[in-house]
């Protein structure tokens, strides 16, 4: 992972009260937050194939897309998932930080492309 992409899933975990910050700078320390009264979380294996999204989802429905047309561009995801331009953008954002996503240059415009493809 890059150090965008974990910052992203840090900032992510924070905004899901799964883990908390404390100190500054160089003292800055990075706390998983219990998620029942069991006591803390215990971590997790890797699993050996990704989650998928459900097409269901925004972000199933942003790779369903991308599969189908072998890369797709901004302005075709908002018109397709009938969304706001800056939702499907901050989607697109999250499966690039899962690298589930990626973004490529195709005759000039920039496209997201499903991870593993050409």
């Amino acid at each position: 992972m890059t150090q965008g992409q974990v910052r992203c899933a840090g900032e992510r975990l924070m905004k899901q009260g799964r883990m908390k910050r404390s100190g500054e700078r160089n003292r800055t320390l990075y706390e998983a937050i219990a998620t029942s009264d069991d006591g803390p979380a215990a971590p997790q294996a890797p699993s050996a194939t990704p989650s998928v999204p459900s097409a269901a989802t925004i972000p199933g429905r942003i790779l369903t897309l991308a599969k189908e047309k072998e890369g797709v561009i901004l302005g075709e995801l908002v018109a397709d998932l009938n969304l706001p331009e800056d939702k499907v953008r901050e989607e697109c954002g999250r499966l690039i930080a899962e690298e589930e996503l990626r973004m490529a240059r195709r005759n000039g415009d920039s496209i997201y492309i499903v991870v593993g493809m050409a």
